[in-house]
């Protein structure tokens, strides 16, 4: 689907190619002009059974608008879901667990213990950098979906 986006809102949804010129994006018969807002065209996925207008587009993904913004537990309990998601995926009870493998003799243990603890304090730490720039006033309220898309990849 092709998405009109202006300042992470997105304004304009066509399964059609939008036609655009030097002064106006044209969109379903709609005309939004760029001298009146800062447009983009992206093409990206509306979650299943919603609507265009109940998403928003933040940081080159799509994700479900919110009415009431998530709480700072929110925000740690999807974190802390990722992280034991991911140790878990690779058989340890959670990252708390995977984490006390760092330095253990068994090479396999303790190389993906190393690397999950490490990768934990790199999660964290993008976590509380992101929520720092929210108080901050320079980055918008991310939804927890969003915030867990701008955390760094499991390294395993």
């Amino acid at each position: 689907m092709n998405l009109l986006i202006s300042d992470n809102h997105i304004v304009a949804a066509s399964d059609s190619e939008f036609v655009e010129n030097v002064d106006a994006i044209f969109v379903n018969g709609a005309v939004y002009h760029k001298t009146i807002g800062n447009y983009q065209v992206v093409t990206a996925d509306i979650p299943d059974g919603n609507a265009w207008q109940d998403c928003e587009y933040i940081n080159g993904a799509v994700s479900l608008k919110s009415d009431v913004m998530p709480t700072l537990v929110q925000y740690q309990a999807a974190v802390q879901a990722v992280l034991d998601s991911n140790a878990q995926r690779l058989g340890y009870d959670g990252i708390l667990s995977a984490a006390s493998y760092a330095g253990d003799q068994n090479s396999t243990f303790g190389s993906q213990g190393t690397a999950l603890k490490n990768w934990r304090s790199a999660v964290w730490a993008k976590c509380y950098a992101a929520l720092a720039q929210v108080q901050a006033g320079t980055m918008p309220q991310p939804t927890t979906q969003a915030l867990v898309v701008m955390l760094p990849a499991c390294p395993i």
